[in-house]
């Protein structure tokens, strides 16, 4: 059985909540700091500014962005000079990260552990919709995340937060978890979109920019893929629009959810497939990053033999074990017993639960892989 010493050091979290290394989780206050309201983040040190515009690409990794910057002449090349990679949240999928983003608060705090999460009650669930698995039911979404957004904290603050993001975010579950305090717009196209938020900067202190193209093509054709490549450019000369709009002292902030890996063809694990699939289990997650729920038998011995059948695919981490990695648990019962973390580019699947077209997906993430893991922190005060 694995330990919390599989994560780097100064990724772990401890006791208190605290991680050594400043991250996505630190952006928010960072930017509250730069409006002047509240001290200084280390780690993440934004120069002092009278409104902000925080720009967050979904999919957007460190690592690939970093090969492929010839694809990215119009904004980022330029601003990669001072640019760095910071550390989101584990699990690294947009449920989990785009929450902890807007909190700053761990998924085990918020509750957001997840593509999906089993709730001991509802059963299996979407943190994207909350709709039910395999159903159009929808359910119950107040009060699920205990953790206030920081556009709620600004708000009574006196800081005013201009939300642009797609029509679909319209009451969606991860909307009301995520984006409490944000006076939402919504444009589908990218060019709507920085026209909105080149205009909302000027009604308000804080606005907040969505943008998803870049992890949808991702998952569909892959990281490297030419339409991935095309989108990159698109995305980056929007960013060069939007700079040259913004008024003077505005600071411009992009940043990300999580990166992503094009999973190995030859390393998908099927547990429908193997000596696993007669085990009374229940998953969550996702291929990246299953929750295993154990509904007959005995947790240890099952999860021993995940461990010694999935060998180099996955390492196994027990319930017990999980705060270094999601943070301070509000929910035990949400975690299950065990969780497998997919190494390198395999991932672990269920034909029994996953769709087809989640396990064709040509990029995913989720796991702890520093491709996964890390993303940019772009910074410009125009």
């Amino acid at each position: 059985m694995t330990s919390p010493a599989l994560l780097p050091a100064d990724l772990r979290i401890d006791g208190d909540g605290r991680r050594e290394r400043a991250g996505t989780h630190d952006v928010m206050a960072a930017i509250l700091s730069a409006l002047g309201h509240g001290s200084p983040v280390a780690g993440i040190e934004l120069p002092r500014a009278r409104r902000c515009v925080l720009v967050v690409i979904d999919g957007m990794g460190w690592h690939q962005v970093g090969q492929r910057l010839a694809h990215a002449r119009a904004f980022v090349r330029s601003a990669w000079e001072s640019a760095r990679p910071i550390p989101t949240c584990a699990p690294a999928t947009t449920a989990a990260a785009i929450t902890t983003l807007t909190t700053g608060a761990w998924p085990g705090e918020t509750n957001m552990l997840g593509y999906e999460v089993v709730d001991p009650t509802a059963g299996p669930f979407s943190l994207i919709t909350f709709r039910a698995r395999g159903t159009q039911r929808v359910l119950p979404v107040e009060g699920w995340n205990p953790q206030p957004s920081a556009f709620a904290t600004a708000a009574e603050l006196g800081v005013r937060s201009i939300g642009v993001v797609p029509p679909k975010f319209a009451g969606s579950g991860l909307t009301l978890q995520a984006l409490g305090g944000l006076e939402l717009r919504y444009a589908r196209s990218l060019d709507e979109r920085v026209h909105l938020a080149a205009l909302a900067c000027r009604e308000a202190a804080l606005t907040y920019l969505y943008v998803e193209h870049l992890d949808h093509v991702g998952h569909h054709a892959g990281w490297d893929s030419p339409d991935w490549l095309a989108q990159l450019d698109e995305i980056d000369r929007a960013l060069a629009t939007l700079a040259a709009r913004l008024p003077a002292e505005t600071l411009l902030v992009v940043t990300s959810d999580h990166g992503m890996i094009n999973p190995d063809s030859h390393a998908i694990y099927d547990l429908a497939d193997s000596p696993l699939a007669r085990d009374d289990v229940m998953l969550g997650g996702e291929p990246r990053a299953l929750h295993v729920h154990v509904r007959g038998g005995d947790s240890e011995e099952i999860a021993e033999r995940w461990r010694i059948e999935l060998g180099e695919h996955a390492d196994i981490v027990r319930a017990c074990d999980l705060a270094p990695y999601v943070g301070p648990i509000a929910r035990a019962d949400l975690i299950g017993d065990f969780w497998v973390w997919s190494r390198e580019r395999a991932s672990v699947v269920d034909s029994r639960v996953h769709t087809a077209s989640a396990r064709a997906m040509k990029g995913i993430h989720g796991s702890l892989t520093p491709e996964e893991i890390e993303v940019p922190l772009l910074v410009e005060l125009s």
